[in-house]
């Protein structure tokens, strides 16, 4: 499931490659499980020449085609797997696979009318789907500002696989999100409770249950979410700023500049946590150092500049949570 989108429960291209669903006559069956094995251990140079061998042998073989790509975005070269994705589709335009990951990249490249054409594709073929669905969620929740659509989308891919898995518990991640964001903090936690009951190990999940519980003014147990969530991912940007943020909410100045710092130290183009790190240093009368961090926020989003709190002093009014920082990295 990184960037403003990176919250969507760390998406991942889908696993249908590791559930092979039978290949087509004249794909190379033998081969493309050799492609397969090489996936599966991370030789994805060695991958993408084997398929372009197959491709070369026969260039209407979909199923190395649509392997290529898949090699291709995990050696972050996503121009060249939705080329590949794309001549898959042309040549089996029943390839659910095929559009989905295609829709991923696009969702990714914020291509979002594109991502989801792709996606709705995926359900026409295959309306038993619960990636798309998730995915279609995730545009709503992120892109449209639906969060009651969304939540449709996520409560539907939950019925279609009740069972415990990885999608499913980003299903009730996104949905909590969803709940979240509409005042339902409730239901919200309850299903980010879920999510982390299947998926124990997701930093996200409890990034996002800590952001509830700093909707709810339970401020130790989200800065406890918030911890968990780097133990899982050190890299993890987000979880960094929000425990800036609720420091502050604790009048905790100098925890807040520090977090917000490694925030920053791992999202060189972090705006927000700029900005609130320069109202921290000018809270604490270091004016040389907030108007630096002020500079910085306004060059990377120039919607600060029009914050004339800042300029006048006095740090705007900090509230429990707010929208944004809902759905927003």
């Amino acid at each position: 499931m990184k960037n403003a989108y990176k919250i969507f429960p760390m998406v991942m291209l889908t696993l249908s490659l590791f559930v092979t669903n039978g290949y087509s006559v004249g794909s190379g069956k033998e081969e493309l499980e050799k492609v397969y094995d090489l996936l599966i251990k991370g030789k994805y140079d060695e991958a993408t020449i084997k398929c372009t061998n197959l491709i070369q042998a026969n260039p209407n073989n979909a199923e190395a085609f649509f392997y290529r790509g898949l090699s291709n975005y995990k050696k972050n070269q996503s121009d060249e797997a939705v080329t590949d994705f794309s001549k898959a589709i042309a040549i089996n335009p029943a390839m659910e696979k095929a559009y989905l990951d295609r829709g991923i990249i696009y969702r990714e490249k914020k291509n979002f009318e594109s991502a989801k054409a792709d996606f709705n594709k995926v359900i026409e073929l295959d309306p038993q789907n619960a990636d798309a669905y998730v995915e279609i969620g995730n545009i709503f929740l992120l892109v449209e500002d639906s969060a009651q659509k969304a939540i449709e989308n996520y409560t539907k891919a939950i019925e279609l696989n009740p069972k415990p898995s990885r999608i499913i518990g980003n299903a009730y991640n996104d949905r909590g999100r969803a709940f979240a964001k509409i005042g339902n903090l409730k239901q919200g936690l309850k299903d980010c409770n879920m999510a982390i009951e299947i998926n124990p190990q997701d930093a996200t999940t409890y990034d996002n249950r800590g952001l509830i519980y700093w909707a709810m003014g339970e401020l130790d147990k989200a800065i406890a979410d918030f911890n968990q969530a780097i133990k899982l991912d050190a890299k993890h940007a987000r979880a960094y700023y929000r425990l800036g943020r609720v420091y502050a909410q604790k009048s905790d100045l100098d925890s807040e500049i520090r977090y917000l710092g490694k925030a920053i130290d791992i999202n060189s183009k972090y705006a927000k946590a700029y900005y609130w790190r320069s109202i921290a240093y000018r809270q604490k009368g270091l004016s040389g150092q907030a108007d630096v961090d002020y500079k910085k926020a306004v060059e990377l989003d120039p919607s600060y500049a029009t914050k004339d709190s800042y300029a006048k002093g006095s740090p705007p009014a900090f509230p429990a949570y707010t929208v944004d920082d809902l759905v927003a990295s």
